[in-house]
């Protein structure tokens, strides 16, 4: 049985236009800017979602939500420390230009996703 969970993260979210650029890039043979690493797929950390369009990020998670828990708001860590901003900038600036220019500005983001 899976159940959601919500990432809060800072960085910029795996947003539709980003996947359909990245499956675009894996189905073209001739394409160098389609990998996968230790982090995840073309810069971005990939969740796992049971239906409905991928869920990710490229940043850093600050926190996690899990459902069918009780935590109170004020346990929430949703603030990065000026190291994790710098981390999240840099992971961001090493995304493909075509990606970033997709992926929104970097902030403070709520990710779902199914465990």
């Amino acid at each position: 049985m899976s159940y959601s969970r919500v990432s809060i993260i800072y960085g910029v979210p795996l947003t539709e236009d980003c996947v359909d650029l990245i499956n675009k890039w894996e189905s073209d043979v001739t394409s160098d800017k389609w990998f996968e690493d230790d982090y995840g797929c073309c810069g971005f950390a990939q969740l796992y979602t049971a239906g409905g369009p991928p869920a990710g990020y490229c940043g850093v998670e600050l926190d996690e939500l899990k459902a069918y828990s009780n935590q109170g708001l004020a346990d929430v860590r949703m603030k990065p420390t000026a190291a994790e901003k710098k981390q999240a900038k840099e992971l961001v600036e090493k995304l493909d230009p075509e990606l970033r220019a997709r992926a929104g500005k970097i902030g403070l983001y709520f990710i779902w996703w199914d465990s």
